[in-house]
């Protein structure tokens, strides 16, 4: 009993992280915003734009495809704004590992890395397959023929290739090198070569517009060929399009003022993401009859039947550029990844190695850039396209998670703004005239050793008689009419106030909630509590249960549903009808809990309403996708679990402290001295 009970508690230990040192980091800050948005749209637009684009339509959504790239785009703008606040409050590569490790635990923290890391050398190896093809379509069909007649299998398989794609796998080794460069000098690389395949792109959207027919949306079997369901599988597929809000909020330990610049740089990414998945998509599937499209180049090859000719070549340049900024785009955050588990001891400590000359841990980008190397030659493309996407999902969705423990749970976790707007502030209003029994001692400035500043306000009290309380004792509603402004130096840079002027009002003013959380929309009773506790905590997490079990039996009874047809399916829409009524309940009940009111650098706006909602729209993209990516899924990490078992959880840094805690509890402990 005692060893299990052990065991659980290293499943569910959560990192501790001191707010000193998370600004503190081995990497080298060289990235400036602009860097950031083009490593985030270009290591992954190559995949959405050249590859997805088209296999979603042909496959799965047919012209719904647009619709598809619409439901994902909203899935992925929710996942964002829980990045941008993770990343701001935890400001270390890794992204969802670390965000994931502060707030659920050890064992879901690595579950997660290990996803990111078949994510990545997944979506590495689709987009050197992809340039392979779209190479290969140039030369008229010379590299696929050679390699048939050179290698061969001679088997049938679900998912292996019947001749090895070589050439895929020395793209794979060859965009492996670059990252070995210097970060700035590859995020240069990687904007030039993705500005010249956006070039055409933008030719491409064009022409496909003016060759607008509306018979290839509206011609049987119509806009929905696959149903709704086609339409969600399409989305959740076009959601690794998106993943490139995963590779910016990992070079945090990277970007210059990354409080800043990293929030805004997700948000442009995701923006311009979007609006060229959908201009590709549309143009494409209203130009051209879906049905007809290549299994392999597709977009090189749309054209040719409006004899425009030279779009094998122009297209064909364009998904170069952009498929090779793909694949080292792809492998771009596996070395910071493996940095982040290496350091905790999760993974090997030697792969957190930073290498002195280009600031990147050298081993873990070779090892599993072979590795990627690999599954490029001897996977099948359309079996590699339906893995990946359950990985980037499953890790949007644990972010809303997280952002939902970090709010309601007691205490703060990560860095968060020491000195706020006087206007944010919760001050009361003093009469400009002060009375004589008042007593307000002048704040004083303390500079630290590091060079950052502390002020201090001793305790202020005023007489009852007067109808004044103190305020922040009290809980009234306080504001402020004239400050000065503080500059810090560093990263920190806040504004902070001196307040002059003010005002107390005699009446009793009641407790306010931000405006910022889902609970301005509800109207709570007067005596209800401003800070989280453990009863509330508590609350919070069995209601965060109780949506989640009921989201997952939603999903499932739709999936019955889809595959059934509305006939015998009555348990299902009564199982869905329950659902409902339990989610609205739980989720409302979340929304009456206090939530902490840390000042953050960003916050996401409306909780609990936005997390539930990702969460909502993501069980769904995932229930979509083909259960032979489950099966694979499941297979990743089961292996997962066996490296960690037999590693990751003997080795841990949270462990060893733990154990080191416990040994010295036991000998500063009376009785143990005393049997001693």
């Amino acid at each position: 009993m005692r060893q299990c009970r052990q065991w659980i508690e290293a499943f569910t230990s959560r990192k501790k992280w001191d707010a000193r040192s998370l600004q503190d980091t081995q990497l080298n800050r060289c990235l400036s915003l602009l860097d950031l948005v083009g490593l985030g749209i270009f290591s992954t637009s190559g995949i959405g734009i050249y590859v997805l684009s088209a296999y979603i339509a042909r496959v799965d959504s047919g012209p719904s495809a647009v619709l598809s790239v619409i439901i994902a785009g909203v899935a992925a703008l929710l996942s964002a704004l829980c990045q941008a606040e993770l990343a701001t409050r935890l400001p270390r590569a890794g992204a969802g590992y670390v965000y994931t490790y502060a707030t659920l635990g050890e064992l879901c923290a690595f579950v997660v890395g290990w996803n990111n890391l078949l994510e990545h050398m997944l979506g590495a190896a689709v987009a050197a397959k992809a340039w392979v093809h779209y190479l290969d379509n140039m030369v008229n069909g010379t590299i696929k023929g050679h390699m048939s007649e050179t290698i061969t299998w001679h088997q049938q398989s679900w998912i292996l290739e019947e001749t090895p794609d070589i050439p895929a796998a020395l793209v794979v080794l060859v965009s492996t090198l670059f990252l070995l460069l210097s970060v700035k000098v590859y995020a240069v690389i990687v904007f030039i070569l993705g500005v010249c395949s956006s070039l055409v792109i933008i030719s491409f959207v064009c022409v496909g517009f003016f060759h607008v027919q509306s018979d290839n949306w509206t011609h049987p079997p119509g806009f929905f060929p696959n149903g709704f369901s086609g339409t969600l599988t399409g989305a959740a597929l076009v959601m690794f399009g998106f993943s490139g809000i995963d590779i910016v909020v990992t070079s945090i330990e990277e970007s210059k003022n990354s409080t800043k610049t990293v929030p805004t740089a997700v948000v442009l990414t995701l923006t311009l993401c979007f609006v060229v998945y959908f201009g590709v998509t549309a143009a494409l599937t209203l130009a051209f009859p879906w049905h007809f499209l290549s299994e392999t180049a597709a977009l090189a090859k749309a054209f040719e039947d409006k004899h425009i000719f030279a779009s094998t070549y122009v297209v064909g340049v364009g998904a170069l550029f952009g498929l090779i900024c793909s694949v080292s785009g792809s492998l771009y955050s596996i070395p910071r990844l493996v940095h982040s588990m290496g350091k905790d001891n999760l993974l090997p400590q030697w792969m957190s190695r930073v290498n002195n000359i280009s600031s990147l841990p050298i081993a873990p980008a070779l090892i599993f850039g072979v590795i990627a190397s690999v599954l490029a030659c001897v996977l099948k493309f359309e079996s590699t396209i339906q893995m990946f996407s359950i990985s980037t999902i499953f890790g949007f969705t644990l972010s809303a998670f997280c952002v939902l423990c970090l709010r309601y749970q007691t205490g703060y976790v990560g860095l968060y703004r020491e000195y706020c707007d006087p206007s944010d502030v919760p001050i009361c209003h003093l009469h400009s005239h002060l009375p004589s029994h008042f007593n307000r001692p002048p704040p004083r400035l303390e500079i630290m050793a590091n060079g950052d500043m502390k002020m201090h306000y001793s305790e202020m009290r005023a007489s009852r008689s007067d109808g004044c309380l103190y305020c922040e004792e009290s809980g009234f509603e306080c504001s402020s009419k004239s400050y000065n402004q503080l500059p810090v130096p560093g990263e920190l840079t806040e504004r902070t106030g001196f307040y002059h002027e003010s005002q107390c009002y005699d009446t009793t003013v009641k407790p306010t909630v931000s405006r910022s959380s889902l609970n301005s929309l509800i109207k709570l009773p007067s005596d209800t509590l401003l800070d989280p506790n453990d009863s509330t905590w508590k609350s919070t997490v069995v209601s965060i249960v109780v949506f989640t079990v009921s989201a997952t039996l939603m999903c499932s009874s739709c999936v019955a549903i889809s595959l059934e047809g509305t006939s015998g399916t009555w348990w299902a829409i009564t199982i869905i009808s329950m659902c409902s009524v339990f989610m609205v309940t739980s989720a409302l009940v979340i929304a009456k809990q206090p939530q902490n009111k840390t000042k953050l650098y960003f916050s996401v706006p409306y909780v609990p309403l936005v997390p539930l909602l990702c969460i909502t729209i993501n069980m769904f993209l995932m229930s979509a996708l083909p259960a032979m990516s489950w099966i694979r899924f499941t297979i990743w990490i089961a292996l997962g679990l066996v490296v960690y078992l037999g590693y990751g959880v003997r080795k841990s840094n949270e462990r060893l402290l733990d154990d080191q805690e416990v040994v010295l509890y036991d000998i500063t402990n009376p009785s143990f001295c005393a049997s001693g």
